[in-house]
């Protein structure tokens, strides 16, 4: 935006200027002049959760944009084709390999992640607003329905990388009611935790006879899980491909996580088994509210989609990095303010003692 406009009229108010494609209503006419209305492209942004989190915005526009437009289609440009299967899709494109620029005026583009610079970025923050109901607001200028917020996913897993006696260890601790998984994530300074202590948390659930299970990959662009000693665990990290750890993390009794990507993927469900939807998830929360963060889950017993539905914060609510934010702070400013609140030694005080942890996991198996 160019705000370095003079100064016009008689209350001497600040006039701005900026590109006309940044505005929604301007693309939104733009596609009507085209012709392209119905026919969406939805460029997803983000990380994994991001795009988890995006799965209830999508099946909501097959729900009701079809009704009154029977020529409507949605493709995707997405990081995780694989999250999509089970929807009727146009297209799904790999947002890593193809390079879609030359098909812009062919689609009414919309986003679930609005870009730097963007009304959508200016109007609202995302750290300050619930993961589902933020995608939604972005793609599609709506709230959702609170039927239509559980997360659905079909998963397709291989274990190809996991021995057989592995995978039979597995397949009895998910029948036995007694999974439980540990993604010790090390992302941003505001939610990374020290080795020594999810060393802590491992060794106090071996205490309460439980064999944890350890997910996720190895650091990468700054994304990954903490080196955490396996000895007594399972461990799975890099070796679970997408639909794997999709596939556990349905199944587990519980999980345990300071990440949001392996929290949505617990509170997912997949339509074709009704033995899922039913993980324990407990989480420490440190930079977002939890309202931010948890969902609206599907109770397998009501069929009624419940908010916060078996999701507990274990950490120190009165101590979490979202007080100290001033909440008329700009979205980039936010986002930096985040990590360097969280840089400090105050991030260790709001996590619950490791044996606190272990005594909630094991109070949920059978």
């Amino acid at each position: 935006m160019n705000r370095e406009i003079p100064i016009i009229g008689q209350n001497k108010i600040p006039q701005v200027q900026m590109r006309a494609d940044i505005v929604p209503s301007w693309r939104a006419l733009e596609s009507i002049k085209r012709g392209t209305l119905n026919k969406v492209m939805a460029l997803l942004r983000g990380g994994l959760g991001d795009e988890v989190c995006t799965e209830p915005s999508i099946r909501f526009a097959f729900k009701y944009f079809t009704k009154n437009r029977p020529d409507f289609e949605l493709s995707l440009i997405t990081k995780y084709p694989t999250l999509w299967r089970h929807l009727p899709l146009k297209q799904v494109y790999d947002g890593k390999r193809d390079d879609l620029r030359i098909f812009k005026p062919a689609y009414h583009w919309t986003t679930n992640y609005p870009p730097a610079g963007s009304l959508e970025w200016e109007f609202y923050c995302v750290p300050f607003c619930n993961t589902v109901d933020q995608t939604a607001i972005s793609m599609w200028k709506c709230m959702l329905h609170v039927e239509d917020k559980d997360i659905h996913l079909t998963p397709e897993p291989s274990f190809e990388k996991i021995s057989k006696e592995e995978s039979a260890e597995l397949d009895d601790l998910i029948s036995k009611g007694r999974l439980v998984l540990i993604h010790a994530g090390a992302t941003w300074l505001s939610r990374t935790f020290k080795t020594s202590w999810w060393n802590e948390v491992v060794q106090a659930c071996i205490d309460q006879g439980i064999k944890p299970v350890l997910i996720g990959a190895s650091p990468r662009d700054g994304v990954g899980t903490e080196e955490v000693n396996p000895r007594g665990c399972i461990d799975l990290r890099d070796r679970c491909t997408l639909d794997d750890t999709i596939f556990l993390c349905q199944r587990a009794t519980a999980l345990f996580t300071n990440d949001s990507a392996p929290l949505h993927l617990a509170a997912s469900t997949d339509p074709n088994d009704d033995s899922t939807g039913k993980t324990w998830i407990g989480y420490a929360a440190t930079i977002r509210h939890p309202s931010f963060i948890t969902h609206f889950r599907r109770n397998p017993e009501t069929k009624v989609n419940e908010w916060n539905y078996r999701e507990v914060n274990l950490g120190d609510e009165s101590r979490g990095l979202w007080h100290d934010l001033d909440y008329y702070l700009t979205a980039p400013d936010k986002a930096v303010a985040l990590d360097s609140f969280g840089a400090g030694a105050r991030l260790q005080e709001i996590l619950p003692a490791p044996k606190r942890v272990a005594e909630w996991l094991a109070s949920k198996l059978s």
